[in-house]
């Protein structure tokens, strides 16, 4: 039985995964670019819903993690926060596709002139399990290593075994408290 339920997820052709999108901001917006550009004054004349690039900087002293988040023509804002960068690079590094979008402005008036911008980062694909890199979501196979590909592969942004691992922690307490019972009933 647990086969064929393989063999059908295997064979079944996936509709195109996007995990669900996620908010953030950018961080050091107030700083200006190694060219001297503002960033506050380039975030002036961004729009809400605006797409934007977010760029992998493998080589910055401050963080390996580093993702730069940039305009569609290239002007940098800022970075990624580096808890959120660490995430999202892990995924970039494997092949995923990662979307970035303006969400909020914020600043810019009276009593509130420094500048912030939020983002919505969307992350589409899945991790394959057998080689662990990044798959179109429409793919049946892996085309790293021509893996089949089925429902138990990951979507790009799912954490592997938390909830399994939470739900065989509870069954072990369980289990637990019931042998300590039997065993003192046996005395």
């Amino acid at each position: 039985m647990v086969k064929k339920e393989r063999r059908a997820r295997a064979t079944s052709n996936l509709d195109s995964q996007m995990i669900e999108p996620f908010h953030s901001k950018i961080a050091g917006v107030t700083r200006n670019n190694p060219d001297g550009t503002s960033r506050q004054e380039l975030l002036a004349q961004c729009q809400i819903g605006q797409s934007l690039k977010l760029v992998r900087e493998p080589d910055n002293s401050v963080d390996e993690n580093a993702i730069m988040v940039l305009t569609m023509d290239g002007k940098q804002l800022g970075y990624l926060n580096k808890a959120i960068a660490a995430h999202v690079a892990s995924k970039v590094d494997k092949g995923i596709q990662v979307d970035c979008e303006i969400s909020d402005l914020t600043g810019g008036e009276i009593g509130k002139e420094t500048r912030g911008c939020n983002v919505k980062i969307t992350m589409h694909g899945l991790i394959c399990n057998h080689c662990g890199k990044g798959v179109p979501a429409d793919s049946n196979y892996c085309l790293e290593c021509g893996g089949a590909i089925d429902s138990s592969d990951k979507p790009a942004g799912e954490k592997t075994g938390t909830k399994r691992g939470c739900l065989g922690c509870f069954g072990f307490i369980v289990l637990a408290v019931i042998l300590i019972v039997v065993l003192s009933n046996l005395r």
